[in-house]
């Protein structure tokens, strides 16, 4: 067991023998003030004065100290640990303070806090309570407060496929009864910032908008942070957008098929092509056409035309136009179609 007792911090054995006990080891040049101990597995966790001390629970020996930076403010408060976090605070209700359990080198990390001075009527004088993702205070004048330990990633939405150098929409939204800032990575080393400047009115939804240079997939990640306390999220699971290089602009029937394909993207680069008719409705007029041809380059943001020369037909039949850079995906667009002998209608 643990003793302060004098500027001094004992380890007893708590078995005994003979109506007494033993000193394990003992630690000196404790704080008179310091507040109560907290054991997990083998670690030693107090309050010492303005520091808060984390000791191997065995040996005594040191692993690290929080330094809370406020000389005149001591932990006082019982810590309490769950799930590698400590929750502790200062008794004269200054701050409460969320740090890692675990620690860094001599040190641990800071996780979130958030003033007490103002928003709590009365001192913290108890060991705070955890349970169920949520913090529990107790005031010396009778309330009770609860925080959150963690908040749970808010959800996305945005588009699955698109097109280079097109603006696309994404929207996010979380827990209806708290204030947060968004943080949205795209995917493509770029991220939104913490938006807005100041928090999102509650229940309020964040829609930004973003483009993509170039081809290919990218996951759309969001995260939360309170402001008041710099807790956040973890990241959102991801809303994966597919980017093309290439886009069908337009297509047209007449004496054949015509088409236009563009080149979205910022480089220029070669395209290979190819255009099926398949179809028809009467025997004896069926089709199966095709025609290929590449495109050596296309230039950045430069359309081409792909054509299908004229054929005869009659009746229903459905347009396939597949088209693709070297070491890209293939873009495939289907039209459905008729034809009156020569005459094509789209």
């Amino acid at each position: 067991m643990y003793v302060v007792s004098k500027s001094n911090l004992y380890c007893l054995d708590a078995v005994g023998s003979g109506g007494t006990t033993t000193q394990i080891w003992k630690k000196t040049g404790i704080d008179y003030y310091s507040g109560p101990t907290a054991v997990v597995e083998d670690r030693l966790y107090f309050g010492n004065g303005r520091l808060l001390t984390c000791l191997n629970a065995d040996t005594g020996s040191p692993i690290w100290t929080y330094n809370s930076g406020h000389p005149n403010k001591r932990f006082k408060i019982q810590p309490t640990i769950a799930d590698n976090k400590i929750f502790t605070g200062f008794g004269t209700g200054y701050k409460m303070i969320v740090l890692d359990a675990i620690g860094t080198g001599s040190t641990t990390t800071l996780l979130w806090e958030f003033p007490l001075q103002h928003d709590i009527q009365g001192d913290v004088t108890v060991q705070p309570v955890v349970a169920d993702g949520k913090c529990y205070l107790f005031t010396s004048r009778g309330f009770i407060y609860g925080f959150f330990d963690h908040l749970n990633p808010p959800t996305i939405e945005g588009p699955t496929e698109g097109y280079a150098n097109t603006m696309y929409t994404f929207t996010a939204s979380s827990q209806p009864f708290l204030e947060f800032q968004y943080l949205f990575s795209f995917g493509d080393g770029e991220d939104s910032y913490w938006i807005p400047e100041g928090s999102v009115d509650i229940g309020e939804e964040v829609t930004v908008t973003h483009s993509y240079g170039e081809p290919g997939t990218y996951d759309v990640r969001v995260k939360i942070r309170h402001e008041d306390t710099g807790l956040e999220s973890d990241w959102s699971e991801p809303v994966s957008i597919h980017i093309n290089r290439l886009k069908i602009m337009s297509i047209s029937g007449g004496m054949g098929v015509t088409a236009t394909i563009k080149n979205m993207g910022d480089y220029a680069k070669d395209v290979q092509w190819t255009i099926d008719v398949i179809g028809g409705t009467f025997p004896g007029f069926h089709i199966n056409k095709g025609s290929e041809g590449s495109i050596e380059p296309l230039a950045a943001q430069d359309t081409a035309v792909i054509t299908v020369p004229t054929f005869i037909g009659l009746g229903k039949f459905k347009i396939t136009i597949n088209a693709e850079c070297p070491g890209e995906s293939t873009l495939t667009e289907t039209y459905d179609a008729k034809v009156l002998f020569f005459y094509v209608i789209i």
